[in-house]
């Protein structure tokens, strides 16, 4: 089990969680990929597979700060 995490802003508890990305009927973690967003010709986002991580988010308790890590 990993330690839990202390918020940098008020030093509350942060609890981890997820970014829930819905789109054209489907529901994924939310992920991210290095650099500017360049546009496919279809008009969506390119993706590099190779280089794209999910998104790991923990929010303090008490102030409600998000911290976002791509792991």
């Amino acid at each position: 089990m990993r330690p839990t995490k202390t918020c940098g802003k008020c030093q509350g508890r942060m609890q981890q969680g997820h970014l829930i990305d819905e789109g054209y009927g489907a529901v994924h973690v939310a992920k991210w990929q290095p650099g500017e967003p360049r546009k496919a010709w279809w008009g969506s986002i390119k993706v590099d597979k190779k280089a794209v991580r999910e998104v790991e988010t923990h929010r303090c308790d008490r102030c409600g700060l998000l911290e976002f890590y791509a792991p």
